[in-house]
């Protein structure tokens, strides 16, 4: 009988995207047994990567746009399209990986590209969208997004306001006259692994937006003027939304998605499993080979090595993961299905030489991989 080997693995951020760490894994493999059927599935967690990865592996096309970028300036995106749904990703119009680390202005950076994205879905048939969250910029509560959709955020003086964080604190009022009316029949469904709530020492400002370029002693003025926007929000929308968990995921975008859209926040991995149809295909694999750049304690949060592993959990399939590194305490993910852990690095390297030699070591150690498990295949036969 021919084993069947499925390869699905996260990218390797900043030296291969998921598909091209399977393909290299793959070819490791190949090179020692091309009897075995290999499937290489891409996959990303409901961060950047989402979209590549559902329409190289169920079909559909990408939608090339230019949007309003973080900061204003015009940027290129794309989205996914298959039948009448459309796959989005927050990274793709409002992405950190759209600006140095000097231009960073989260005071100023907009959701804005995201709400044109969503209209040009809507102008295209489509009545179902699937929004990934991870990589943002921003950390305007969805305000700009909305802005895009035909929401105006008024003061007292019923003037509009705009991109800045600091003057949400001065929202009376929001008006929905003009928004698109093809927004109520939407359904959205968010990806995320956040579970943060919108504000608060957990919330969206103080847990992330130090890496947006928030300041230390900026942390509790940005709280408190999404706090009031989100007020506004949970009044306007009439429920509970501030505490949500996910609420405070991409700079609040998860608080601004729940209260002025139909949608409901899951859990990326989980939503990405089944978009994939990803049980059906671990069921009948002999070997689950997964991966990413790092595996450590985090990857319990709703990473794609945790995800794909709790699936073969249930069906009492054997998971190795090929990875950049690992932690101390990696190998506590055994007791999560993750049999065996495998470090990509054969030699002391820089890591612009890991980086530029990362498709190699994944096919010399996707090798490995095979090897220990026809070890283990023939222990199991004595």
């Amino acid at each position: 009988m021919v084993e069947k080997i499925l390869i699905v693995s996260d990218s390797f951020k900043g030296s291969a995207t998921s598909l091209e760490v399977g393909q290299a894994i793959a070819r490791g493999i190949r090179s020692v047994d091309n009897s075995v059927e290999l499937e290489v599935v891409a996959i990303a967690d409901g961060g950047e990567g989402t979209v590549a990865s559902i329409i190289s592996s169920n079909g559909g096309k990408f939608v090339e746009m230019e949007v309003t970028g973080p900061m204003g300036k015009a940027v290129q995106s794309r989205y996914g399209i298959k039948d009448t749904s459309a796959y989005l990703e927050v990274a793709e119009t409002s992405g950190l990986a759209l600006l140095n680390s000097q231009d960073l202005q989260p005071r100023f950076a907009s959701t804005y590209g995201l709400g044109e994205q969503i209209l040009d879905a809507m102008s295209k048939g489509c009545t179902t969208l699937y929004i990934g969250l991870g990589g943002s910029a921003t950390n305007d509560a969805g305000l700009g997004m909305a802005r895009a959709l035909g929401y105006r955020f008024l003061d007292s003086d019923k003037e509009e306001i705009t991109n800045d964080v600091f003057g949400f604190e001065t929202i009376e009022s929001l008006d929905d006259k003009d928004v698109d009316p093809r927004l109520k029949e939407l359904q959205i469904h968010v990806l995320t692994d956040v579970q943060n709530p919108l504000c608060g020492s957990n919330g969206a400002s103080a847990i992330y937006g130090p890496q947006k370029g928030v300041l230390k002693e900026e942390i509790e003025r940005f709280d408190s003027a999404i706090l009031h926007l989100g007020k506004i929000m949970e009044s306007y929308a009439s429920k509970d939304i501030l505490d949500v968990p996910g609420a405070g995921a991409a700079g609040g975008l998860g608080a601004g998605l729940l209260a002025l859209t139909h949608a409901e926040i899951n859990n990326g991995m989980d939503t990405m499993i089944e978009i994939l149809k990803l049980e059906d295909k671990i069921k009948n694999a002999d070997l689950v080979i997964t991966g990413e750049g790092r595996i450590d304690a985090q990857t319990k949060n709703g990473k794609v090595p945790y995800g794909i592993a709790k699936v073969a959990k249930r069906f009492n399939k054997p998971v190795i993961a090929i990875v950049g590194s690992q932690s101390e305490d990696a190998h506590t993910l055994k007791q999560d299905g993750i049999d065996l852990i495998l470090d990509i690095i054969n030699e002391p390297m820089t890591l612009d030489s890991a980086f530029t030699k990362v498709c190699e070591l994944l096919s010399i150690t996707g090798i490995h991989a095979y090897n220990a498990w026809t070890l283990s295949e023939k222990h199991k036969r004595k």
